[in-house]
């Protein structure tokens, strides 16, 4: 078998060990939840989430609210709370963005009342990052800020890392990229000073868009280069695009553009080989200008030729994506509606029955008394 056949099989294989590794794991995890009761079966349905988002979001967040609804049921305050919080992650994912926003705040309220520093920090992190979603920067770097505040004085070195790497993204957003470098700088010392590397990949990545743009193109290339390392150690293939792409961006403004080309197509391969669509229009289209610059327009107009044709694919994918957002939203609305109905029937039936039970009370009472009151009128006929 040719060497190259058997690295695929290689790759199959182990991918196949790997997904009959994770099924069996969250069969046990289900197995073990069904079986559990009070605050352990809540604890279950909050780790099954973790185990689920990424693959399974739907049946994740099914697990997130009940959750939530069991926690409630059994007074489980902190139970309640990791729900709220992960139920809010999983409609963050589907673009439900507002109500995400209502249910990290609804897990904060707990959290603060229980004085949980941790869950609060993570509250603080994700409602800051509704609100840069939301491109409201100053409420964005408000929460991020309290979230580092917290984590900083833990001994939780990875939530350090984020948190730093955070700050820097909203203050880069703000254009204040000497405050957004520190921050970077900062996350990076971090990650070197505790064996951390995993997370190096979005400061330097981040760093690199910063010396691109004040046009320190060695820096940016140094970062980007550094960055692509990382993302190929740790199997990051959505970050090797996005260094690969910028490196090519930087040699062109060097003026390397044989090397940008190659560059850029290799970036090209990648993407396609993932059937990233996003990646896959960004660096055509900055071929296609590349081509033009170079005096190969026939090669230039074929690139925008497809360019114009997986942007309108991607269009495509966004309106059944907008489409999907929309109807989660609205089975949320009217989830919670049909909810508050059967509250009122609830209520109204309990009503209902309370009425019943006071007519026949009285109904009693009425018989009891006309039959005493004729009891006595047949005693005082029988003494005359």
């Amino acid at each position: 078998m040719p060497r190259f056949y058997k690295i695929i099989f290689l790759c199959v294989f182990f991918m196949y060990i790997h997904e009959v590794s994770a099924l069996q794991s969250v069969d046990s995890l289900k197995f073990q939840m069904e079986i559990s009761e009070g605050p352990e079966k809540v604890d279950l349905m909050n780790t099954l989430f973790r185990s689920l988002i990424n693959t399974s979001p739907s049946d994740a967040l099914n697990y997130a609210l009940a959750g939530i609804t069991l926690a409630g049921k059994i007074n489980y305050e902190q139970g309640k709370a990791n729900s709220l919080n992960n139920a809010g992650v999983a409609y963050k994912n589907l673009g439900v963005i507002d109500k995400a926003l209502e249910l990290y705040i609804e897990s904060l309220e707990i959290n603060e009342k229980l004085k949980n520093k941790e869950g609060m920090a993570s509250n603080f992190s994700n409602i800051g990052a509704i609100y840069s979603l939301k491109k409201d920067n100053d409420r964005a770097l408000d929460f991020f800020t309290r979230a580092y505040e917290i984590v900083r004085d833990s001994d939780d070195k990875e939530k350090q890392i984020l948190a730093l790497n955070n700050l820097g993204n909203v203050q880069h957003t703000r254009t204040y990229n000497s405050l957004a470098r520190g921050y970077y700088n900062q996350s990076i010392a971090l990650c070197f000073e505790t064996g951390l590397e995993k997370y190096l990949f979005d400061p330097l990545y981040n760093l690199g868009n910063i010396y691109f743009l004040e046009i320190k193109l060695d820096s940016a290339l140094m970062s980007y280069s550094q960055a692509l390392e990382i993302a190929r150690t740790y199997h990051n293939r959505d970050g090797e695009i996005y260094a690969i792409t910028n490196i090519g961006k930087t040699y062109s403004e060097i003026g390397e553009f044989r090397v940008a080309l190659d560059t850029l197509n290799a970036a090209l391969a990648l993407a396609d080989s993932m059937k990233s669509l996003p990646h896959q229009v960004e660096i055509l289209y900055t071929l296609a200008y590349y081509y033009f610059d170079l005096g190969n327009k026939d090669q230039a107009f074929i690139t925008l030729q497809k360019t114009m044709e997986v942007n309108n694919d991607l269009a495509r994918m966004e309106a059944d994506r907008r489409i999907e957002q929309m109807q989660n939203s609205l089975n949320t609305r009217m989830s919670e509606y049909y909810k508050k109905e059967r509250v009122i029937d609830d209520l109204q039936l309990k009503n209902s029955r309370s009425f019943v039970i006071i007519g026949m009370l009285l109904a009693i009472l009425a018989v009891g008394g006309l039959y005493t009151y004729l009891k006595i009128r047949a005693l005082k006929s029988e003494r005359d």
